[in-house]
């Protein structure tokens, strides 16, 4: 089933799929009023989501965004569990681990917000395999004027995980502090 929406993207009646394939983008910017763009963008979404008979209030923007890129993405977050705040600065380090060999894919260090910048790995850089977080948690802490024991009890902190589906998103979040850290598969 698609839907046919009006110009002020409400979803007003389903259609069979074979009346969309014959009205195509041009039938729905017909009937929505909207520029042959608009109405492509509005369909991306729209033709997934059936209405199921209610009224249905879309806005461009949100309509874009239910076209989400098919490609996943690895991203972190690191919380401070004995300040109580994002690990700002933290360093760390991402590797892809093929048999006992790890190989180095990037080093940085955590933003204000105790996350990178940018995804840790998106798209086609994002595959299926096994992979390692090394986290540089006695540093981190250590920095922030910790009395740390030598050595410490933490140090790098290594999370190793793998990746089955690299069509979905990967967010690795690290709580720690200086005797203690835990993980989960976030969203």
């Amino acid at each position: 089933m698609a839907v046919v929406i009006d110009s002020t993207m409400r979803c007003v009646e389903l259609v069979s799929e074979d009346a969309r394939r014959a009205a195509g983008a041009e039938g729905l910017r017909r009937s929505a009023g909207a520029t042959e763009e608009e109405a492509g963008r509005a369909a991306v979404g729209l033709m997934a989501r059936a209405c199921g008979g209610r009224e249905s209030v879309y806005t461009l923007p949100a309509v874009a965004s239910l076209a989400k890129d098919p490609m996943g993405q690895l991203t972190t977050h690191v919380l401070d569990t004995m300040n109580g705040c994002p690990a700002a600065g933290m360093e760390l380090r991402l590797y892809r681990v093929v048999g006992d060999a790890p190989l180095l894919l990037k080093s940085l260090r955590l933003n204000d917000d105790g996350r990178a910048d940018a995804p840790l790995l998106a798209a086609a850089d994002f595959s299926a395999g096994r992979y390692r977080l090394l986290f540089d948690v006695a540093g981190y802490f250590a920095a922030r004027g910790v009395a740390l024991p030598d050595p410490p009890f933490l140090d790098q902190v290594a999370l190793d995980f793998g990746v089955a589906d690299a069509a979905a998103d990967y967010h690795v979040p690290l709580l720690a502090s200086p005797w203690a850290y835990s993980t989960y598969r976030g969203s």
